[in-house]
């Protein structure tokens, strides 16, 4: 988690310059997520049987330290999610559905917030956004419970955009 911590300072300015070259903006991205994905993978339990107990541990540890940093985690990858940028959106999307796995429990806090910006982004143009969107939220339901996730996407069903009207449906379905 200090790691990531330490790590992001240089990252989060790279991303926030919009002025900057879009292939460093792609290349601190890509960072950030790998840095993100090291979270779950230092901790794994690579036998067949399912995560150690040590393992489960050690999950539950950096979810509880990763936790004190979520909700500014969570509010600039919300704003990365708006970006213009393809790349910087679909990767966004894998982060989100990778903090979801960690924080597990912690992030109910922030599901309102998430579930607006991910329900605006049902309506993107790129087939590719729309199926991670739909991926992050089901790994949402599969955290958290299916009940507080589909409240917050039925509330929406009445949206004035028809794609993400289909969409929700297409989410409930699934």
């Amino acid at each position: 988690v200090v790691v990531l911590v330490v790590a992001t300072v240089r990252i989060v300015e790279q991303l926030r310059d919009t002025s900057l070259n879009w292939k460093v903006r792609a290349a601190a991205i890509e960072e950030l997520a790998h840095y993100t994905e090291q979270l779950v993978a230092s901790g794994g339990g690579g036998g067949g049987g399912g995560p150690s107990r040590a393992a489960q541990q050690q999950q539950q540890a950096r979810a509880q330290g990763l936790s004190a940093y979520a909700g500014p985690l969570v509010d600039f990858v919300i704003m990365l999610l708006g970006d213009a940028n393809f790349k910087i959106a679909l990767i966004t999307l894998r982060i989100l559905s990778t903090l979801a796995g960690v924080l597990r429990l912690a992030a109910k806090p922030y599901l309102r917030a998430l579930m607006a910006c991910l329900v605006r982004k049902l309506g993107d143009n790129k087939v590719v956004i729309r199926q991670a969107n739909m991926r992050v939220i089901c790994k949402l339901m599969m955290v958290l419970t299916p009940k507080p996730v589909l409240d917050l996407l039925l509330s929406e069903l009445g949206h004035s955009n028809w794609r993400i009207r289909e969409e929700i449906v297409n989410t409930c379905i699934v």
